[in-house]
């Protein structure tokens, strides 16, 4: 019996034994998981603060109000087509000739046309300018056959360019007729003009209101070329700045937020209302942060909220503004 007792002691001892061997492995394989689990390498920025101007970009779109199609008065023959695609025309200028189909048929027995007593016009119609300007959208031939109405040409008057100005409802009242705009064209240069009034119809696609805005003389530029306009609304001091590759996005552009460290291993997500662009930086118009906060400058891209990282090198993105 004693023997007995003393076996199953041993036993005992040996399964306490085991259990407290699996129990340490499992625990130190947990400690090796957390030690290896990867960590994001970044650089990282901190907040500046600088004086800003509060300008205002807005899309626009140019093209010419005054076009006049010069269509055909009667079907017939193009005798003469006296114009070419960008030539400046003046009003009354002839720039078509038509010959009827009767008269094409008659036209080489002179006799008969004398012995019908047809004019020399007869059945021969010339078609004027009905404006001056530049011509456009020319797509036909001399000697070509055209039903009447058809389109023959289009002439632009080239004073009357205006632009689109695509003001969306967040700023609509900031914008009002008779306001003075810069525009950006795309190849850096820079023209002026007035806001004129404001459209009825909307951009259902973008849902922005159309204003016209008028250029300064002188100006000339193809019709349906895209470019910025912008003015300065406001001048505020202090404002504070982060690079623009510290600022995150959703897909639909409607949250934005940072990845600010709380110590030098975690990061975690932080949203923010952001303000303008100004080069390579954007105004974080809130929450405020301090000087001494820091946020991920690269590397953040798919981070996830209390994300682990790794500090690769400390960096503070401060280019001229």
């Amino acid at each position: 019996m004693n023997l007995l007792i003393t076996n199953i002691k041993k036993y005992n001892l040996l399964f306490i034994f085991l259990v407290i061997n699996i129990a340490g492995c499992g625990g130190k394989k947990e400690d090796e998981s957390q030690n290896t689990k990867p960590r994001a390498e970044v650089t990282i920025t901190t907040i500046d603060k600088t004086n800003l101007k509060d300008t205002i970009f807005l899309s626009a779109s140019s093209f010419y109000n005054n076009k006049t199609t010069v269509v055909a008065p009667i079907s017939g023959y193009l005798s003469e087509v006296n114009l070419r695609n960008g030539m400046n025309i003046s009003r009354g200028k002839l720039i078509f000739e038509i010959f009827t189909k009767e008269y094409n048929a008659l036209r080489s027995a002179r006799d008969l046309l004398d012995s019908l007593y047809v004019s020399k016009r007869a059945g021969k119609i010339e078609v004027s300018a009905p404006s001056s300007g530049q011509v456009s959208d020319l797509n036909i031939l001399q000697g070509q056959y055209v039903q009447e109405g058809f389109a023959l040409c289009t002439i632009v008057d080239l004073s009357s360019l205006l632009f689109k100005l695509y003001v969306p409802i967040q700023y609509k009242s900031d914008i009002y007729p008779g306001m003075k705009c810069t525009l950006l064209l795309p190849g850096g240069q820079l023209i002026y003009g007035t806001i004129r009034n404001l459209l009825a119809k909307t951009e259902l696609n973008s849902q922005t209101e159309v204003y016209l805005l008028k250029p300064y003389p002188g100006v000339k530029i193809p019709e349906g070329i895209n470019v910025k306009s912008f003015y300065v609304n406001a001048r505020r001091s202090e404002s504070q700045v982060l690079p623009k590759s510290a600022v995150l996005s959703s897909e639909k552009l409607d949250e934005y937020w940072v990845m600010k460290l709380i110590n030098d291993s975690v990061a975690v997500k932080t949203v923010v209302e952001i303000g303008n662009t100004y080069n390579n930086f954007i105004e974080i118009k809130d929450p405020q942060f301090s000087e001494e906060d820091r946020f991920v400058l690269s590397g953040n891209y798919g981070l996830s909220d209390t994300a682990l990282i790794n500090i690769s090198e400390e960096k503070e993105d401060k280019d001229e503004k």
